[in-house]
């Protein structure tokens, strides 16, 4: 295919192999992205439509990033924190 090189061939495969779904949209390299990969919708998405499903493995967050980023972990903590504390202002 024009334009995908053998890192987007592979960013698919890793996709795929590890159950990154994309049933509205597609990952691409293009300038038109400031990091020069995006996700761009395919059509039209109705409000609650899934555009991007991730599975909560590959997710970070404050549970799996203090298994092995502990300062990561805090650091979200803190601004988790300061988010609910001014919340409640």
């Amino acid at each position: 295919v024009a334009g995908i090189g053998r890192c987007d061939i592979q960013f698919h495969q890793w996709c795929d192999q590890v159950g990154i779904k994309t049933p509205h949209a597609k990952l691409i390299t293009t300038s038109n992205s400031v990091a020069g990969r995006g996700v761009f919708a395919e059509g039209d998405i109705n409000e609650g439509t899934p555009v991007i499903i991730i599975p909560e493995y590959l997710v970070l967050h404050d549970y799996n990033a203090a298994l092995n980023f502990p300062h990561v972990a805090k650091e979200l903590e803190k601004k988790r924190s300061r988010y609910y504390n001014n919340l409640n202002k």
